[in-house]
């Protein structure tokens, strides 16, 4: 496997989750990936949390997003990577299975 897969799969055994999961996670991410970074600018995260969590973008407030992006970014680099958001999305959106 190509080395981002190789560190999805690290994650799953480490942190607990169902592959299927992270995948699921992962596709949503590449979706709002518009330039193909591998990270996440502010406008990508929004489009993909909202994707994922099955509202438009444009109703969900930006002081909230900004609030949720401080969360995400962990490391205040000013951009997310897939495991980083996949963490925190899975933290805070359980898989209805559990980990």
């Amino acid at each position: 496997p190509d080395p981002l897969e190789r560190r999805v799969r690290h994650f799953c055994k480490t942190e607990g989750y169902h592959i299927s999961d992270v995948e699921r996670v992962k596709a949503a991410f590449e979706k709002a990936d518009k330039d193909s970074s591998g990270v996440l600018d502010q406008q990508e995260f929004a489009a993909c949390y909202a994707g994922l969590v099955g509202v438009d973008p444009l109703e969900v407030v930006e002081s909230r997003f900004r609030i949720l992006w401080e969360e995400v970014d962990e490391d205040h680099n000013g951009a997310i990577d897939l495991l980083e958001f996949a963490k925190w999305y899975l933290r805070v959106n359980p898989p209805k299975r559990g980990k």
